[in-house]
């Protein structure tokens, strides 16, 4: 049994104003190593508390920690980056954790952009299942959590996906919602958004090779 956390950046909307791209990350997590995962993400933000200064019931949130703000949650930019940093490696070196991505570009599609991601990123996480053998169980099946911010994928949504992404005898229950700063595990999945879409604070140093941090995550783990 795999858990699949999900979080989107932007918005599916075409109107003046609207994000140029949408893109849902998730990382998966076989509920074998859940425990542990869960148990080393508070050690590692009990760390960001105790090295850093980031308050422990702070949500890991990219616009707020990264934002422009000279101080937030009293920290420096420098000192948010460094945390941001941090939490980049906790997922780095992880194996347990298995990251994907679907970024949809909306000026070149001229599909269901909110469809097209999800059939993209779950056409990733199966493929990614059907390989694995994990050591402790074998037995196949899929949770998928998503950002509640939005209403969770509807049963319309998961059978026009379905097909494309062979999820029938996987998916053990419908997507269903969790605010994201009740869970660390939604919180791990971030950034991807500044990559295809920068605001003024991504133009140099210390924070481009953050974005580029992040893209060798994705990249590491098979997304082409």
């Amino acid at each position: 049994m795999h858990f699949l956390y999900v979080d989107e950046s932007g918005d599916v909307g075409s109107k003046s104003g609207s994000s140029s791209h949408f893109i849902l990350c998730g990382i998966l997590v076989h509920h074998a190593d859940w425990h542990r995962v869960r148990i080393e993400a508070r050690q590692m933000r009990t760390r960001l508390c105790s090295n850093f200064g980031f308050p422990e019931a702070a949500e890991i949130h990219a616009s707020e920690l990264l934002s422009r703000t000279d101080r937030h949650f009293s920290l420096s930019r420098r000192m948010r980056l460094r945390c941001a940093a941090h939490v980049l490696g906790f997922i780095e070196v992880r194996p347990a954790i298995r990251r994907f991505r679907a970024v949809i570009d909306k000026d070149k599609t001229g599909d269901d952009c909110y469809l097209k991601a999800w059939t993209g990123l779950l056409s990733k996480v199966v493929t990614e299942i059907e390989t694995l053998r994990h050591d402790h169980c074998s037995s196949p099946g899929l949770v998928i959590v998503y950002d509640d911010h939005r209403t969770a994928p509807r049963l319309k949504i998961m059978k026009l996906v379905d097909p494309l992404c062979r999820l029938e005898g996987l998916l053990v229950d419908l997507p269903f919602g969790l605010a994201s700063q009740d869970s660390q595990m939604l919180q791990l999945a971030y950034l991807s958004k500044q990559v295809v879409a920068p605001s003024g604070l991504f133009v140099s140093g210390a924070e481009i090779l953050l974005l580029e941090r992040c893209e060798r995550i994705f990249l590491s783990a098979g997304e082409g």
